[in-house]
């Protein structure tokens, strides 16, 4: 009855609405993505029969952007509303059991959300380990690049030593730049210390898994 009453009760007054507020993300609460005007079922928590019958007013992306506060379902037929009044008026049992094809399609939707949640969990990991690598990548330009900076003004201090060494007066800012050659060297030391620590951090993921169900091309645009 309350599947056929759904599309009945669109057309009619005296609809009712859900009202979603302070929920963190639209697919965990609704069991995955849905479009506006799609329609769903309304159960209480902990129970398997629905009590009403509704449709989105907003796409799950559109809900959460709306920062999940305001109208989410708009309720076209309810247990007990006059669509209902004037059919059968079945509703369950208390203690009914639920009946097996139910059960079934809750464990269809359980194991399937399950593994999208397996899946998912995957490719975050995949993407991380990618991003972390890219990191990498950019920090060794980076040291490089400091490096050769650093050794170059180590070369200039040399210089400016020699040339104190054989009686010649150093300016202020000559003498800045000699009072800075440990810290050149110690940094350049950390910087070949930190080299290294990649290395062995790229030698533990050289097995990363790819993501699965998707190409890398795919994943990354997902990304």
């Amino acid at each position: 009855d309350g599947g056929e009453g759904g599309g009945g009760a669109g057309g009619g007054g005296g609809g009712g609405a859900a009202v979603l507020k302070g929920v963190t993300w639209p697919e965990l609460v609704f069991d995955g993505p849905f479009r506006a005007g799609e329609v769903c079922c309304i159960v209480t928590e902990g129970e398997w029969a629905p009590f009403a019958v509704g449709r989105f007013t907003l796409s799950s992306e559109d809900m959460a952007m709306a920062t999940m506060q305001g109208t989410c379902v708009e309720v076209l037929h309810y247990l007990t509303d006059s669509l209902w009044t004037s059919g059968s008026q079945r509703q369950p049992e208390p203690d009914a059991d639920v009946p097996a094809s139910v059960a079934e399609a809750i464990a269809t939707r359980n194991a399937a959300a399950a593994e999208k949640a397996r899946v998912r969990a995957e490719k975050e990991a995949f993407w991380a380990a990618e991003n972390a690598a890219k990191a990498r990548a950019e920090r060794r330009v980076e040291i490089g690049k400091t490096t050769k900076k650093n050794q170059k003004v180590l070369r200039q201090i040399e210089d400016l030593k020699s040339k104190a060494e054989g009686g010649a007066t150093l300016d202020k800012d000559q003498l800045a730049k000699v009072s800075k050659e440990k810290f050149l060297k110690a940094e350049i030391v950390s910087m070949a210390t930190e080299l290294v620590e990649m290395d062995e951090a790229e030698r533990r993921l050289t097995e990363a898994p790819t993501p699965p169900g998707e190409g890398a091309g795919e994943g990354a645009g997902e990304g």
